[in-house]
């Protein structure tokens, strides 16, 4: 394994996951300025940006997904564009918080 992949094992592993906004401490001076915090499905419901296709924010209040799979003992690495955001992804985090409640 490099370091390369070793050091962003290590990133998302320590990064603060129990509390929005969700960003690596390292990226926050970065992106800040670029993100939206919306802690719920009718907060975004209700913001000016719901529904605008046009709409670049980073919304830091959704779990992220840094990558997929053991990069550990991955032999070929395929880079992705971010998958985008839709409406639902608000109302699938609230269940999975809420499964993880009970």
């Amino acid at each position: 394994m490099t370091d390369k992949v070793h050091r962003l094992i290590e990133l998302w592993q320590n990064c603060p996951l129990d509390n929005a906004p969700f960003i690596l401490p390292e990226d926050k001076t970065e992106i800040q300025k670029r993100t939206v915090l919306y802690r719920s499905f009718e907060d975004y419901a209700t913001s000016s940006t719901f529904g605008h296709k046009d709409d670049t924010s980073l919304h830091v209040g959704l779990l992220p997904v840094p990558y997929v799979g053991n990069l550990q003992k991955a032999a070929v690495f395929i880079l992705m564009l971010n998958p985008g955001l839709s409406h639902g992804d608000y109302l699938e985090c609230e269940d999975e918080t809420q499964e993880r409640a009970h």
